[in-house]
């Protein structure tokens, strides 16, 4: 992992060298999507750790590992040079490299202008809100505590734009190319990956960062703008567009089949190791969990959501944040889609946990979890990554293609059911963040396939009939 990520940072410097000068001369500066329908952050991110917070160690751990590794190895100084000259929307030719669509001003213009107007609609809802949360990266905190004058705001880091960024365009590409979900989905984590070892990021930026990514790519999905320009982009790549392989699904309740769902056990990451230098965060997040659990309300509330988490009753998590309860006999179609879209979402997890086998928090430490008449069913199941949040953002991203106004709300609704499997002692931390992803990558293999998309247009009719 190590080679590799040093690998990318010498990587993302040559691409970025060479892309400078076109991309300045190209990039426009307006996205797809007006000022009243940007994403608002703040609605859905948590509020980082700080000093005072126990899982503030487990940023410090981070620090000092990649601090360690800087400090060690003389590859840190291509990382340094990577951050003093990294333009990070220069990455569209780079990223368009792992789809095989490569991507430049010149040869694909419709293609280049979809992904810079996307990266300028993340930037337009990332920025503001950095700004307004103001957490110093750890590469300059000690100073700006130190300086009197005002901090300088490209020193925050939460969220991260080049995070979001990178992210950004890994779904889009994918909506372009669906065939390389896998390499796009990792190469967006060595991406974030390399942020942190240039100590620009707090480990606990990237999951936020990653939020921002999925409720921006799911705001434009509602976007006639940026659809009509996929079309354009689609047109233009149409001998470079790789046929996607399809095997027959004979499940009513599902879009695809299991073997047509990407694998994420080829992109995410392996999980800590017990005890190892980067398990420290999912150690202090455990008690954090374990701190909320005495507050009655809070367990009943991360209860609740364990027990009402299979698939039929998942769009009732969801219903507190919308206009129209979706229910089987109210809204058919709409309950149906959303079913579907969280029965195909449930089977990410599978080889992923089979693959990695990681025993889950209240097995590890020998405690009972919140629900310890549950322990001996669920201990026989996997930890990494979690099922629970797998469909919690699933159904929250599908949703929001439907009630784009609602896109916040669905996004906090999903944080808190991941979350809430932290409280329970059913997952680590890094079991929920790595869920977003996974299902990030469910999602954009369900916009390849014709019959969700038919599904969508049939739910937001019958929806318009409702409001």
């Amino acid at each position: 992992m190590k080679k590799a990520i040093y690998s990318l940072a010498i990587g993302l410097l040559l691409a970025t060298t060479s892309c400078l000068s076109v991309f300045a001369r190209t990039a426009p500066k307006e996205g797809f999507l007006a000022p009243s329908e940007r994403i608002d952050p703040l609605r859905f991110l948590p509020v980082p750790p700080d000093s005072s917070d126990l899982r503030f160690a487990g940023d410090l751990s981070a620090y000092a590992r990649a601090a360690r590794i800087l400090r060690d190895n003389p590859a840190g100084t291509y990382a340094d040079e990577a951050r003093k000259k990294m333009d990070t929307e220069a990455l569209i030719p780079y990223f368009s490299v792992a789809a095989g669509l490569r991507v430049n001003a010149q040869e694909n213009p419709e293609t280049f202008l979809l992904l810079s107007r996307v990266l300028a609609d993340g930037r337009a809802s990332t920025l503001p809100a950095r700004e307004r949360i103001a957490r110093t990266d750890p590469l300059h905190l000690t100073a700006m505590r130190a300086a009197a004058a005002s901090p300088d705001s490209s020193r925050f880091c939460y969220p991260s734009p080049e995070i979001t960024d990178a992210y950004l365009l890994a779904q889009v590409l994918s909506q372009l190319q669906p065939t390389a979900i896998v390499p796009l989905m990792a190469l967006a984590r060595d991406f974030a990956e390399v942020r942190v070892l240039q100590l620009r990021q707090w480990e606990s930026d990237i999951h936020a960062s990653v939020l921002v990514a999925a409720a921006v790519f799911a705001r434009l999905q509602s976007s006639k703008g940026y659809l009509d320009q996929l079309g354009k982009a689609r047109k233009e790549l149409s001998g470079r567009i790789i046929p996607l392989p399809r095997k027959a699904n004979t499940k009513r309740d599902r879009f695809v089949a299991d073997t047509d769902l990407p694998d994420a056990s080829r992109f995410l990451p392996a999980p800590p190791e017990f005890m190892g230098d980067t398990f420290f965060p999912d150690y202090a997040w455990y008690f954090w969990g374990k701190e909320q659990r005495k507050d009655p309300s809070l367990a009943k509330s991360a209860l609740d959501d364990y027990l009402l988490g299979d698939v039929d009753s998942m769009n009732t998590r969801f219903n507190c944040c919308l206009p129209v309860e979706i229910a089987p006999r109210k809204t058919p179609l709409t309950y149906r889609f959303l079913v579907r879209t969280a029965n195909d979402s449930k089977k990410m997890n599978t080889t992923a946990k089979g693959y990695f086998h990681r025993l889950r928090p209240f097995v590890l430490f020998g405690e009972p979890s919140l629900a310890p008449g549950h322990d001996d069913l669920m201990g026989k199941t996997f930890s990494y990554p979690s099922g629970h949040s797998i469909r919690g953002y699933a159904c929250a991203l599908a949703l929001a293609f439907l009630f784009p106004e609602r896109t916040e709300a669905l996004v906090a609704r999903s944080v808190l059911i991941a979350d809430n499997r932290v409280v329970c002692g059913h997952h680590f931390k890094s079991d929920t963040e790595q869920s977003l992803p996974s299902a990030m990558a469910a999602i954009l293999r369900l916009l390849a396939e014709p019959e969700f998309q038919d599904a969508v247009s049939e739910a937001r009719e019958e929806l318009g009939k409702k409001k």
